[in-house]
């Protein structure tokens, strides 16, 4: 009785699971369906040109394959009417596109030209005569209908090719109806006299869907929603929530969804969005994979096995294809009758899918780290408020703020959702209550829609005035500032540690002598006076000094300095202050060859202030000069 119970719980559970095999498909001609992965999908086209003897219709995004064009000029020779749809929007991208637009006008075939609303998307050639049309998301590429190599180097396609008049005469209408439209298309090219339409004015069938008389992300959603056993799509493009939202409600109903999408479009900095909406699918559950083979990935398809339905045209999922521009696409469902069409699709997607040479499991990317903006690093603001300005840059949405008066600051806010990734938006979190004359330190971590991060380094900044200091802040060498005027030894910068007294860009102390720190500090044989110098200076590197000015005073700022090379730069800050402005360092002709430089005057006021010797360029010698001492006096 046991063995007869299991029999039959695995009969259910086989009839339960969503139907995905492959099965046999057979397409009653002349319609047909064309895979360009290992069919030539071409040469039909250019078959159903050379035979047409009615009349023909084109609209394009853009074609760079002269074939077509050739073909198309043959026909108007011979006396075949052709009318073509044109955008002239897409000619900056594609370069072929203007010299096809320019061949077809010299032989004088009547064309229009869409200016208004978003571009014409339409990749369609309609035969009259053979009362066939043929329509894909494939633009009129030379390898966008036949393989550079099957199987191997080719173009995610499908191509339909059908005499179903409600499909024809569909696109009979549209056609005639943008052709005559003077809101937003204009004559191109040959317009002889009055717009007029060549067709009367059949009805468009409820299963075609031409946006933007109708809101194709609308209409997806809505199938996706209704959809109860698997859902099968390929994306090339997603940047509207909407369908993303509805495949997420469908994997949170317990529905297995397997998704396609191109790996060139998830990091294309012109659609930066469409990484956000496959990682969040992917964060949902979907199943996602992305193209191995060479090529593209740009046919847009999808399959809903519990509804037999399958949606297919030009249309990406995105809000321009859905309401704004000029799109064809078929909403295919049982009640018309072609189980072969849906069969084909459902067959394309299970052998694509299975193949590791074709596709391979998606792993979502890192963003860009953030660009900080404010304050500068060891920075002296003002006021018990600051805040932290950053270029999250491409793929950020998240953003972990950590922030604290430890070189190793604790996290503040997690998460947050702040500004947006498009460029020259600039991310602000400002933070309150700061005590004074206290150090903090700052750091920011990006996250995208995966939760895959990218962090900046830690970064800080003193408030100013006098206060606790603690924490962190700056503590004088020896404990007690040295007077000035007077001479300060370069050695003798401030107690604290990196990014509080110095920051420098390599660990360890090369020199190995005199203090432990980060800073790298050698013996020196300048006669003026023996004892230790701070060598090795690079770009981005900085050292503070707290010092007591005893008389109030416009100061001369001098530099006992040692050097190989030109170019070399630095400057000096007075609590937080440039007051010097960019220094050239001079060619001493070596690393012990000491020599005076006058860096610049400057007016102090008495008590403590903060010195900083900022390096900001590296010279031909490789860094920016080895330091003594500075004096500063009168």
């Amino acid at each position: 009785m046991s063995q007869w119970f299991s029999i039959l719980v695995a009969l259910f559970l086989l009839v339960a699971a969503p139907l995905r095999a492959v099965a046999q498909v057979q397409v009653p001609p002349p319609e047909r369906l064309c895979d360009p992965r290992y069919e030539d999908c071409r040469e039909p086209i250019l078959n159903l040109i050379r035979n047409e003897q009615i009349g023909i219709d084109v609209g394009f995004w853009y074609m760079q394959d002269s074939r077509y064009a050739t073909e198309l000029i043959q026909r108007w020779q011979a006396g075949v009417p052709i009318r073509v749809l044109v955008d002239t929007r897409a000619n900056p991208t594609y370069p072929g596109n203007p010299v096809m637009l320019q061949m077809l006008s010299n032989a004088g075939i009547p064309m229009r030209e869409k200016f208004g609303e978003d571009v014409l998307h339409f990749k369609m050639m309609l035969f009259h005569g053979q009362n066939m049309v043929e329509f894909s998301k494939a633009n009129y590429d030379p390898f966008s209908y036949v393989a550079a190599t099957p199987n191997s180097n080719y173009e995610d396609e499908a191509v339909f090719f059908t005499n179903d008049n409600s499909i024809t005469n569909s696109f009979r209408r549209r056609f005639d109806g943008r052709w005559i439209d003077t809101t937003v298309f204009r004559n191109y090219a040959n317009i002889n006299g009055p717009l007029v339409r060549n067709y009367p004015k059949y009805d468009i069938d409820p299963a075609m869907d031409f946006p933007p008389t109708e809101d194709f992300g609308a209409r997806l959603t809505s199938r996706i929603d209704a959809e109860w056993q698997a859902i099968d799509t390929i994306v090339f493009r997603v940047t509207d929530d909407r369908p993303t939202d509805a495949i997420i409600r469908a994997v949170g109903r317990g529905v297995p969804v397997r998704l396609i999408t191109e790996p060139q479009e998830y990091r294309n900095p012109k659609r930066l969005y469409d990484s956000k909406e496959v990682d969040r699918m992917y964060m949902a559950g979907a199943q996602v994979k992305i193209r191995q083979h060479q090529g593209l990935t740009h046919e847009a398809s999808v399959i809903l096995y519990g509804l037999g339905e399958a949606i297919f045209g030009s249309s990406n999922w995105t809000i321009a294809s859905a309401i704004n521009q000029d799109e064809h696409n078929y909403f295919y469902n049982p009640n018309l009758g072609k189980p072969w069409f849906f069969q084909w699709f459902a067959n394309q997607f299970q052998t694509v899918w299975n193949d590791p040479s074709l596709f391979v499991p998606f792993q979502p990317l890192p963003p860009d780290p953030p660009a900080y903006s404010s304050p500068s690093n060891g920075a002296t603001v003002s006021g018990t408020s600051v805040t932290l300005t950053w270029d999250g840059g491409p793929w950020s949405h998240f953003y972990d703020i950590y922030f604290g008066t430890s070189s190793n600051p604790p996290l503040l806010q997690g998460n947050q959702q702040i500004g947006a990734p498009d460029p020259g938006v600039i991310e602000t979190f400002t933070i309150n209550n700061l005590q004074p004359g206290t150090t903090y330190f700052w750091r920011i971590v990006d996250r995208t829609w995966a939760q895959q991060v990218n962090g900046g380094p830690v970064r800080s900044f003193t408030t100013g005035g006098s206060g606790g200091g603690g924490g962190g802040g700056n503590t004088p060498f020896g404990g007690t500032p040295p007077p000035l005027p007077g001479s300060v030894e370069a050695e003798n910068f401030d107690e604290g540690g990196q990014s509080i007294a110095y920051f420098d860009t390599t660990a360890g102390n090369a020199g190995n002598v005199y203090r432990v720190t980060d800073v790298d500090i050698e013996p020196t044989n300048d006669p003026a006076d023996s004892g230790f110098d701070v060598m090795k200076t690079r770009a981005g590197e900085w050292l503070k000094y707290t010092v007591n000015v005893t008389t109030a005073a416009t100061y001369q700022f001098w530099v006992r300095i040692a050097n190989v090379g030109t170019g070399a730069v630095f400057h000096v800050e007075v609590d937080g202050v440039d007051r010097t402005g960019p220094v050239a360092v001079p060619d001493t002709g070596g690393w012990q060859n000491w020599a005076n430089l006058y860096a610049g005057s400057m007016s102090l006021t008495p008590g403590q202030h903060v010195l900083r010797v900022s390096f900001d360029a590296n010279g031909s010698g490789g860094g920016v000069g080895n330091y003594n001492y500075f004096w500063i006096g009168f």
